[in-house]
């Protein structure tokens, strides 16, 4: 198979889509070829059957030059693939949909959220299969959908114990927003340590908005020392981050498939969330919270470190392998 892989970013150093170079790693191994047209270049070490072309917002071009590139490349490199797979953009499926039907290549397109808009449909309608990893992230009704987890790099996050220190270490990873609920995540830790349990917040993750940043600077302004606000880090040093902790929360109001949550668990570590896609998984272990009250969540927290998460961790390298789930892409894509 040759592939065209669209994606915004290249660049295993990106907080956020740092872990999709994994994922073009994974696919070089079952094609021949691969172009990946990206909207911005950064580092990456790929294999030698793999070649990235920017769109230039690295450069600092203009939206028009962007479109112009796009064009160009998906054009030029027609002969250089006979399949497509988008990465989350509809734009990408919209501009170039039709032209890649008409020259019969397959479009699949990968969409994970809960958002449904006019132009999600009309990428559906374009694309001839749909990839997203549970019916709580796509939520367009359609026989082209398949609903086959995430992809997680098990070798990146591999299971280990976590001995707990004399401070219970509360991570969260993730963009910093109203919709994480950061807030009632300080309250939990001001509860926690009130009642003789020495406890940090460690916030891993940066604003987006300007509503976001309004939001983070209100709870700075407001949180005490036991608030760690790490910022942006690397997807690449994530894992070092999940292994220095005790405990992770995912208080997020998305309720789809987190991949920061299901990193964490394929590390070994226990999560707290109220996120109802993971409700399955974790209410078992006492993991999952109904009801978003400190009181609630702290009770969570402690019961965490009661418990093995070994069998937790297992069910993540069968259901959620990155190497398995590019092979199931290909598969689909090859048929």
């Amino acid at each position: 198979m040759k592939l065209l892989i669209l994606t915004q970013i290249v660049d295993f150093e990106d907080p956020t889509l740092g872990f999709f170079h994994r994922w073009i790693e994974e696919f070089a191994k079952h094609s021949e070829k691969i172009v990946v047209i990206c909207l911005k270049e950064g580092t990456h070490n790929l294999p030698e059957n793999v070649r990235v072309c920017s769109l230039g917002k690295e450069k600092g071009f203009s939206r028009f030059r962007y479109i112009y590139l796009f064009y160009k490349y998906i054009f030029v490199e027609r002969n250089n693939y006979n399949a497509v797979f988008v990465h989350m953009n509809h734009e990408y499926v919209l501009l170039g949909g039709l032209w890649w039907r008409l020259l019969r290549k397959k479009v699949a397109f990968w969409y994970v959220h809960r958002a449904v808009s006019l132009r999600l449909r009309l990428a559906t309608l374009i694309s001839n299969i749909i990839f997203s990893t549970s019916e709580e992230s796509f939520r367009i009704k359609t026989k082209k959908v398949n609903f086959i987890g995430h992809g997680i790099d098990i070798q990146q996050f591999p299971f280990s114990t976590h001995q707990r220190k004399d401070i219970l270490r509360v991570v969260s990873v993730g963009r910093v927003s109203s919709s994480k609920r950061i807030q009632e995540m300080i309250q939990t830790i001001n509860l926690l340590n009130s009642r003789g349990v020495r406890s940090k917040l460690i916030i891993v993750g940066a604003p987006v908005t300007e509503a976001d940043k309004k939001y983070t600077k209100k709870l700075q302004d407001e949180a005490h020392e036991d608030v760690i606000w790490k910022g942006s880090v690397p997807h690449n040093k994530i894992q070092n981050v999940l292994r220095d902790a005790d405990v992770f929360i995912n208080l997020s109001t998305t309720n789809s498939l987190d991949k920061a949550v299901l990193e964490a668990v394929s590390s070994g570590l226990p999560v707290v969330t109220s996120n109802i896609a993971f409700k399955s998984m974790l209410d078992p272990y006492g993991l999952f919270v109904p009801t978003i009250t400190p009181e609630l969540i702290s009770k969570s927290i402690l019961s965490s470190q009661e418990i093995s998460t070994q069998e937790l961790s297992k069910q993540i390298q069968s259901k959620h392998a990155l190497n398995k789930l590019i092979e199931r892409i290909v598969k689909i894509i090859s048929i």
